[in-house]
């Protein structure tokens, strides 16, 4: 049994000028409400946080790894996560090693949101600041496939 945490980047404001999308901040109250539903969180702390270099993915990964005392330097930074598809996600975590049974990401829609589609089959769109947790019927995450639901959903 593998674990799988999805998690949305934080508020973010949009088109401010002058800088690519890949490097807007976190808003201040995509900072509050993350460090409030981070803190009340009954998970536990996952094996490896990866996280989108997006700025505002980034951000979010530090304020989840600050409330669950994971350590900032064991969050991995993946490029997948920005602007790929859902079955991207999935051939890079088919890599990930099986030493590993749970893995936090932490992204944008809407690949989030159709990950979470092809793994549960359940539609439901990711808000901001929102964790998902699917519990994977698998013993190795290579056994993910796309388009078989492989795992349920457990709300936070």
């Amino acid at each position: 049994m593998k674990t799988l945490y999805l998690v949305r980047h934080a508020d973010s404001p949009k088109n401010i000028k002058g800088i690519k999308d890949w490097e807007r901040p976190v808003s201040e109250k995509g900072i509050r409400i993350s460090h409030e539903v981070f803190r009340t969180l009954k998970i536990t702390n996952p094996d490896r946080i990866i996280s989108s270099y997006a700025f505002r993915a980034l951000n979010t990964a530090f304020i989840i790894a600050h409330e669950m005392d994971h350590p900032f330097t064991q969050i991995q930074i993946e490029t997948t996560l920005y602007k790929h598809s859902a079955k991207s996600i999935i051939a890079f975590l088919k890599k990930q090693s099986n030493t590993l049974s749970s893995i936090m990401l932490v992204g944008h829609n809407p690949s989030l949101t159709r990950l979470y589609k092809l793994l549960t089959n359940e539609t439901y769109e990711l808000p901001k600041s929102s964790v998902f947790t699917i519990r994977l019927d698998i013993n190795k995450w290579s056994e993910l496939k796309t388009g078989i639901p492989t795992g349920k959903a457990m709300y936070a």
